[in-house]
């Protein structure tokens, strides 16, 4: 059954992942059910222990060696000891290439973080991802209508890039396989966006305002030549065109907005860098301007957050 969408999302060029709950099972005896009671009595029946042996391991192993997942992403560790959890890690780290998250358990960090619902960098350093719905549901609920705006979710990837993170946005399919219209308008709202400022995104490094701007967030980008590329999100659009970047004391080679070149000029003063934007906003939900650097960009210590 995993096939054809594993095919389906290699062919868009896509790293093809899978989620896998190695603690909630409510078909076969022993399955762990999470922080929820059993279904029916049966359930009870079985050993969890035996359970991970006989059905777990050998049901993530199929996963690994037929589908070759790129991420492995493990969830709900009830349960799950350190000795549990061994010989999961194991299998795992026997197939080099493949990225685990960490949510396996029993104290097994994985490679990357997964704050879920809400914007946050993992205090280990470790590459980050955002899991997130894009109403308030996990699955398809009818019910659901409480979808966060494209607004919302288009200032979501932006902070959470200007982080160093990835943005793990889910969506509720039918049980048909359809995606609900008011979520199909917003991920072409997104992609949209993403068509015209994807440059400041993807490949993309945390900017270093990690805390954000009063006007919105940056991402960096290195250059082979060793300079740099700051990317301006403005959420805010400036009445007078101007918007500062404190504690920048290097000038910049030369700027433009991305969704139609047009000339973004500095001036350096004594707060940090202050960038002059054309006209208008050039999207509602955040424009983009690129500055070109010589050199990576460092900012000056104690520098005020705003003009």
């Amino acid at each position: 059954m995993l096939q054809p969408l594993a095919d389906a999302v290699r062919a868009k060029g896509i790293k093809f992942g899978l989620y896998y709950s190695q603690s909630q099972d409510w078909n076969n005896l022993g399955g762990g059910t999470g922080n929820k009671p059993a279904w029916d009595e049966e359930q009870k029946k079985g050993d969890f222990d035996t359970y991970l042996k006989t059905i777990s391991l050998p049901q993530v192993h199929e996963l690994l060696d037929i589908y070759h997942p790129a991420y492995l992403f493990f969830d709900t560790e009830y349960s799950m000891t350190p000795e549990r959890a061994r010989p999961f890690f194991d299998l795992v780290t026997s197939y080099p290439d493949v990225i685990m998250n960490n949510r396996l358990g029993g104290g097994v960090l994985g490679d990357t973080a997964t704050p879920e619902q809400r914007i946050a960098t993992d205090p280990l350093g470790r590459g980050f991802e955002v899991c997130m719905t894009i109403n308030n549901s996990w699955g398809y609920n009818a019910g659901d209508t409480r979808f966060k705006s494209a607004q919302q979710l288009i200032h979501n990837l932006s902070d959470i890039a200007s982080k160093g993170g990835n943005y793990l946005l889910n969506i509720g399919p039918t049980s048909e396989g359809i995606i609900p219209q008011p979520e199909v308008n917003r991920l072409l709202t997104i992609g949209k966006w993403l068509k015209t400022n994807g440059e400041a995104i993807y490949a993309t490094e945390a900017g270093p305002y990690v805390d954000g701007l009063p006007w919105g967030r940056v991402t960096q980008k290195a250059q082979p030549n060793g300079g740099m590329t700051l990317y301006l999100h403005v959420w805010n659009w400036p009445a007078d065109g101007k918007i500062l970047l404190p504690g920048v004391k290097q000038s910049a080679l030369s700027g433009k907005l991305l969704a139609n070149a047009a000339a973004v000029t500095t001036a350096m003063t004594d707060a940090g860098l202050v960038v002059n934007l054309p006209g208008s906003a050039t999207d509602p939900d955040a424009s983009v301007a690129a500055l070109e650097f010589d050199q990576p960009v460092l900012l000056a210590t104690s520098a005020p957050a705003s003009m």
